[in-house]
């Protein structure tokens, strides 16, 4: 893997990690609630919301369905009520 390529994923977790820290506090749940809704272990959760782990696809749209953002627009194949 490129060096650029590497700063490109490390960007992307970031950035994933900042929007999903924002749903979680925005929903007011608490993340122990979150990541059973989600399908997620509560630890995996924390490491993905530090950036110190990227989430797999499925993993964000769940857990943003767990926080309530856009769950009606999600598709039922990944968990949407």
């Amino acid at each position: 893997m490129t060096n650029m390529a590497l700063f490109a994923e490390q960007q992307v977790r970031a950035d994933l990690a900042r929007l999903l820290l924002a749903a979680v506090e925005a929903s007011g749940r608490a993340r122990c609630d979150i990541a059973r809704d989600a399908q997620i272990h509560k630890d995996a959760l924390r490491r993905v919301l530090a950036g110190e782990r990227s989430a797999s696809l499925g993993e964000a749209l769940r857990v943003l369905a767990a926080c309530g953002v856009a769950a009606a627009a999600l598709p039922r194949a990944c968990g949407a009520p």
